[in-house]
């Protein structure tokens, strides 16, 4: 019924991938190690600045639907209004 988008990677995602496994090959207190984490560091903010702040799908249809429910509730009281408040004071008449 639905279908999941083919994600591939991106340039930015490639180069990071490339640089994770680069830092599996040196020590963790060498100067290589340090220059790979900053430059790491930095396609991970470039990663942050090139998403965009979109709104999910899921968001507008929970708004859609909450809309609609206050659409539905605001007419059924518009027509039946006179016909609730009427049984109301018939049920109080004895």
């Amino acid at each position: 019924m639905f279908h999941s988008k083919s994600k591939e990677k991106s340039g930015l995602e490639t180069a990071i991938d490339e640089l994770i496994a680069e830092l599996r090959g040196h020590e963790a207190h060498s100067d290589e190690y340090a220059a790979c984490a900053e430059r790491l560091e930095t396609l991970y903010n470039l990663k942050d600045v090139d998403k965009s702040d979109r709104i999910k799908p899921d968001t507008l249809i929970i708004v859609g639907g909450n809309i609609v429910v206050a659409l539905m509730i605001i007419a059924f009281e518009q027509k039946n209004i006179v016909t609730s408040k009427f049984q109301s004071f018939m049920l109080n008449t004895r």
